[in-house]
């Protein structure tokens, strides 16, 4: 998404979203009115002109990334391991 994972309950600007996904604001921009539709983040304070945004942790969708993140996750240490155990068996 969008803002990581490892900092869901922080807030964000867009512009620094935008650099945290390392994609272009434009970038952002094209996809920015699905996430708010879909209810995947949410306003959690406005300054003047300037709205923060943080993942909708209750947003089905965001669940289903974030079941998604700890899947890979759990993969990747898996795989490491057996990388390991191979290294030490050789």
């Amino acid at each position: 998404m969008l803002v990581s994972i490892e900092n869901k309950g922080s807030d964000f600007t867009k512009k620094d979203i935008a650099q945290g996904a390392d994609i272009s604001k434009a970038s952002l921009f094209n996809y920015w009115h699905g996430l708010e539709k879909y209810n995947i983040v949410k306003i959690t304070r406005v300054f003047g002109k300037t709205k923060l945004y943080t993942l909708n942790s209750e947003s089905p969708i965001a669940k289903k990334i974030l079941e998604l993140e700890s899947t890979l996750i759990r993969q990747a240490l898996l795989k490491s391991k057996k990388e390991e155990t191979i290294i030490v068996a050789s």
